[in-house]
């Protein structure tokens, strides 16, 4: 453990350079009260590295990562999920805490209030630990300031040179973990032909708790066959025995001692090549693609290999499903250029070997990644207004998806997302109203969106249906019925579906319809026709004829038969003639 200590600063004997101590002593002494000494530590005891902690503020509560969607907070009474903390070897002495959401905490350069939603490290996400005794820590940011509460723990803030108490942190472990970092090894030596390889040397591997390390170096002799103990190689260095024709790998393991848990160095790679002579150089080829659903891949094309002999080259392209998996040749693949088939779901590796024709020794490209992945899919389910509910719904359905985490859901065009677990298997947009919304769906990494279309809400209503309007003769009746749901209510005051009336005058009658919230009217009207006719008496001399006119509407029948409204007659004697006038059928 290596720690710096900065002791009480002692006056100077230089006249000249004394008002400039003076003014720095000063300074130093605004910081820390009485000058007390300040005390940094590369693997600080209260902040171990690995270890899960939550950290006190001075006003008692817990500092909060918010889940990273807000500004970091010392609010918290209790410790939950976002009060708990992992602390991160940033480097240099430095430390940088990981919250639960797996996102670092950043100073935000003091600019802001610090927040914990940076997935990588940069200069902001590192703090140097400052024990100020009395087991309380300080935070200081790159920007020389240090981490302070604020607005009585609402927000937090890197922006203070001086440390208070507001300054003042209290850690409490949760658990523990001990890492143990391998070291990095060197010593990569290529030769034509066999040779006496140098030493193999390396950095110390280390425990973050201070554990003894127990090394043990191993070999491989094929670059996918196992790893072989070296028996007696359990030094920091390794002198490799004399290397004949080929190649070997060599890394070097670290643990605990007392412990079985390893960890593993770089490889280094000792050759003695047999081709000091003519060397063959693989070339490169291009390039990956990667496509939402299937596709018909483009053709993967590459510079030549070449010989330095100018010997002829042959080819062999080859590919694997599985990202550890075993490498497979194509068959009758052998140009410079290959056009993959057509690919519906996963992923594919591909590279082209090269070797000199009649020779055995193969040299490889880079490899490219051809990827179709799946899309997202969801039944939609659009649950509309009705007389129940102000509110429309849209549900989204859907699997679980093996390689998948989360899934976004949006029902304004994509102008805003919703993020959901991908195993939760239905989320609901409630509360809408009625309107045309445009749904879309992708990956929780924004990838394959899917547009679902548009689903409208509708405003559901009822209807009721009072029937034809009707027409009856006076002192008749007839038989209304409405057709419709919910209840019935006439205007008559009656409840039943059908009623009976015989309105002496032509009446309209209104039936109204209600369920929930939801109310319907029609109207009815039923017409009564009446009929009057006169005719006047006439006096005529004997032999002389005279005009009956019937006065008013309708079909006209006479009792001589005739169908004129006005007939003429020349009766013998005095005679009653009569006339019938028929409107509708009355």
């Amino acid at each position: 453990m290596t720690k710096t200590t900065f002791e009480k600063y002692k006056h100077a004997q230089l006249r000249s350079v004394c008002i400039f101590f003076i003014t720095f002593l000063l300074y130093t002494s605004s910081v820390i009260a009485n000058n007390a000494k300040i005390e940094t530590v590369t693997t600080n005891p209260l902040l171990p590295i690995g270890s899960s902690v939550a950290i006190k503020a001075m006003n008692g509560k817990y500092l909060s990562s918010e889940n990273g969607t807000k500004a970091m907070t010392a609010n918290r009474n209790s410790i939950g999920i976002w009060e708990k903390f992992t602390v991160v070897n940033a480097g240099n002495g430095l430390i940088a805490l990981k919250g639960n959401n797996g996102r670092y905490v950043s100073s935000e350069n003091g600019l802001k209030p610090i927040q914990c939603n940076r997935t990588q490290l940069g200069l902001w996400e590192k703090f140097k630990v400052v024990s100020i005794g009395n087991n309380f820590i300080a935070l200081k940011g790159n920007n020389g300031k240090y981490i302070k509460t604020k607005n009585s723990g609402n927000t937090l803030i890197c922006s203070n040179y001086n440390i208070s108490w507001r300054e003042k942190f209290s850690i409490k472990i949760l658990n523990t973990t001990v890492t143990v970092t391998p070291g990095k090894i060197y010593g990569t030596q290529k030769h034509c032909g066999s040779f006496q390889p140098k030493k193999l040397t390396g950095t110390k591997a280390y425990a973050s708790n201070g554990s003894k390390i127990v090394y043990q170096w191993q070999v491989k002799k094929n670059m996918n066959g196992n790893w072989t103990s070296i028996q007696g190689a359990n030094s920091i260095n390794f002198l490799p025995p004399f290397a004949n024709l080929g190649s070997r790998w060599y890394r070097r393991t670290a643990k605990r001692k007392g412990t079985n848990k390893y960890v593993f160095s770089n490889v280094v790679d000792i050759h003695a090549k047999d081709d000091c002579v003519v060397n063959c150089k693989p070339g490169t080829i291009s390039k990956t693609q990667i496509n939402c659903g299937p596709f018909q891949p483009e053709e993967l094309t590459g510079t030549e290999a070449y010989a330095s002999n100018g010997g002829k080259i042959v080819y062999q392209w080859q590919v694997k499903k599985e990202m550890g998996g075993q490498w497979k040749n194509i068959q009758d693949a052998h140009g410079i250029k290959y056009l993959p088939n057509f690919k519906e779901f996963g992923a594919f590796w591909y590279r082209r070997a090269a070797k000199l024709k009649y020779t055995d020794k193969v040299v490889y490209s880079n490899v490219v990644d051809i990827h179709a992945k799946e899309f997202p899919e969801a039944d939609v389910v659009v649950t509309n207004i009705d007389c129940n509910s102000d509110t429309g719904k849209i549900t989204f359905n859907f699997n679980d998806h093996p390689t998948r985490t989360k899934i976004r859901f949006s029902i304004d065009g994509g102008q805003n997302y919703v993020v959901v677990t991908d195993n939760s298997t239905t989320y609901t947009f409630d509360n809408l109203a009625a309107g045309e919304y445009d749904a879309k769906i992708k990956w929780g990494n924004h990838q394959c969106l899917v547009d679902l279309g548009i689903h409208i809400i509708k405003n559901n209503t009822i209807s009721v249906d009072a029937g034809e309007n009707q027409e009856i003769c006076a002192r008749e009746s007839v038989t209304l019925t409405a057709i419709g749901e919910g209840n019935i209510l006439w205007s008559t005051g009656e409840t039943t579906a059908s009623i009976t009336v015989s309105p002496e005058t032509t009446t309209t009658y209104t039936v109204t319809s209600t369920k929930g919230n939801c109310e319907a009217l029609d109207e009815v009207a039923v017409t009564v026709n009446t009929t009057s006719v006169t005719v006047e008496d006439q006096e005529i001399c004997f032999g002389s004829t005279a005009t009956l006119t019937a006065v008013g509407e309708g079909t006209v029948l006479w009792s001589t038969g005739e169908t004129t409204k006005s007939i003429e007659v020349d009766p013998k004697s005095t005679t009653t003639y009569s006339v019938t006038l028929t409107v509708y059928y009355c």
